[in-house]
């Protein structure tokens, strides 16, 4: 990238993989949840575990696919890939404040997906370290 967006809020909106960052079925974010717990007062206990389950996979291979589109694009370009995520963290670092203006930053679902994708590139590290350290 060879400009930085404004702030959390453009990062997430005008940067070419952030589309995809949005996937969610957070409440309040998508309609992925109302629909799911539509009814949810008359529906049993079993199925209501059913569709968390259902949403829960939903979502891990949500962020499998966007682990590999990240790993790729590392790949690729990993000066790029490294400025790009180091530009999202640094434009959404008011979020870490206790009180933020919301239209400044990305979105829950934006920054809880980055989120996952980053321990999903430092599993590995950790792991490796952790297995080092073994007797």
């Amino acid at each position: 990238p060879t400009t930085t967006p404004a702030n959390g809020a453009d990062m997430a909106t005008h940067t070419l993989l952030a589309p995809f960052m949005h996937a969610t079925a957070l409440p309040g974010a998508s309609r992925v949840g109302a629909r799911a717990f539509a009814h949810a007062a008359i529906r049993t206990q079993a199925h209501l575990n059913a569709t968390t389950a259902a949403l829960r996979a939903t979502q891990r291979a949500a962020v499998a696919l966007l682990h590999d589109a990240i790993r790729a694009v590392l790949k690729a370009d990993r000066t790029a890939a490294l400025e790009w995520l180091g530009n999202v963290l640094r434009a959404n670092a008011p979020r870490a404040r206790l009180h933020y203006v919301p239209r400044d930053v990305a979105d829950d679902a934006f920054c809880l997906n980055l989120s996952h994708v980053l321990l999903c590139l430092v599993l590995p590290v950790i792991d490796g370290a952790h297995h080092s350290e073994q007797p």
